[in-house]
């Protein structure tokens, strides 16, 4: 009878447990070869001091696609190694078709070669064939844990852009129990798609540079709901870093490409490659709490500073600031001119009217010079960086 009362306990305990399991996978620190590309482990020991290397659009050039890895990835893999970083991620777009061929040659001629963890955000090239995806990389969303940080890997691909369901609960409940965590410091997110960027960028300059590599707006994503709901009230207690791959890929479009939320320490980046000149990976270092983020130049081998390509940045490149505003400034100099005209015309205006019209000349003045330096200086970055 003692027995049968065992055995029934113990039933119904693995019954409890068994629906007790979270819908995501979640390593912690010593095993992560069942997500990890390379099958790799991390190596010890693990240290709050260290460094990883982000990529998106691994296969390189867009316009002149073939089936094998970035050529400027492949050519400079041995001197990012010598960094030492823990592990690679990659932002998606690792292969052009999600065949057998081009997962072997990814597979011979980079990940074999990184002795590291390599995840991979998946892009909508590696899902093609979702389910070839899967059968040789396994899961395409989770999180995990090194030292004092905890990292997210998103599917954009998954629901046509929303983050829902079974994701949306990893995110949540992961950011929930680490922001509970005393041992956690920082939270990052990775993610293929540019689910945060708002189309300001697009519809202020028509330029090739400044669009994502997928030119679909993602007017049904509820990534924006995610920010304002979950992200940024976090934001506020921990610092989170959001970045995101679909970029590049023409000529280094939008890459790379910073922006921080004015509300929290929400940190949004964007890098992916082209096999051009200006290819850039992003060399993020956690030193404890401190996190910096470089882009480094793959053909040159120099660093960056990331906070040069803002919004503002990209916002107006190619363009010269102070044409796009001359015709504003022509306007307000012509009702400048009406108002003295009436002055004139009418003596018994009053002398505060005339006050205030000549600090409005002055201040539309210091306005044209303030612009025509701000717009010399950002041709100039413009230009060093072409």
């Amino acid at each position: 009878m003692n027995h049968q009362k065992i055995l029934i306990i113990a039933f119904l305990l693995a019954y409890i447990l068994s629906g007790c399991k979270t819908n995501h996978i979640e390593y912690d620190a010593t095993d992560v070869s069942d997500l990890s590309l390379s099958q790799n482990d991390f190596q010890e020991p693990i240290s709050e001091n260290f460094k990883f290397i982000v990529y998106g659009h691994g296969y390189g050039s867009g316009l002149d696609p073939d089936e094998y890895p970035s050529v400027n990835l492949r050519d400079n893999l041995d001197h990012l190694l010598s960094m030492k970083p823990a592990f690679f991620i990659s932002l998606g777009d690792m292969v052009e078709e999600s065949n057998e061929q081009q997962f072997d040659d990814l597979d011979q001629l980079l990940i074999s070669r990184i002795d590291v963890p390599v995840f991979n955000a998946v892009g909508n090239h590696d899902i093609k064939d979702r389910a070839l995806y899967s059968s040789r990389y396994g899961e395409t969303f989770y999180s995990f844990h090194y030292a004092n940080a905890i990292i997210f890997i998103l599917d954009t691909e998954i629901e046509d852009y929303f983050i829902q369901n079974d994701q949306l609960n990893m995110l949540e409940n992961g950011i929930a129990s680490a922001l509970a965590d005393k041992s956690i410091d920082t939270i990052y997110i990775m993610m293929h798609k540019v689910l945060y960027m708002n189309y300001y960028l697009m519809d202020h300059n028509d330029s090739n540079m400044v669009r994502m590599n997928d030119l679909e707006k993602f007017q049904g994503t509820n990534f924006d709901i995610i920010v304002d709901q979950l992200l940024v009230p976090a934001a506020r207690k921990k610092p989170i870093h959001i970045f995101a791959g679909d970029v590049g890929a023409f000529n280094g479009n939008l890459s790379p490409y910073y922006e921080k939320d004015r509300r929290a320490n929400l940190y949004m980046y964007a890098s992916g490659l082209g096999d051009v000149e200006d290819d850039v990976v992003l060399i993020v270092s956690n030193d404890g709490k401190n996190v910096s983020i470089q882009p480094y130049l793959l053909t040159r081998r120099e660093t960056l500073k990331i906070e040069d390509y803002d919004q503002d940045y990209w916002v107006y490149y190619g363009i010269d600031r102070f044409e796009k505003i001359r015709p504003m400034m022509d306007q307000a100099f012509a009702c400048a001119i009406d108002t003295c005209r009436f002055a004139k015309e009418n003596l018994h205006m009053q002398c505060r009217y005339f006050m205030i019209l000549i600090v409005g000349i002055i201040a539309g003045v210091i306005m044209v010079l303030f612009y025509g330096i701000r717009s010399h200086q950002r041709k100039r970055k413009i230009e060093n960086k072409q």
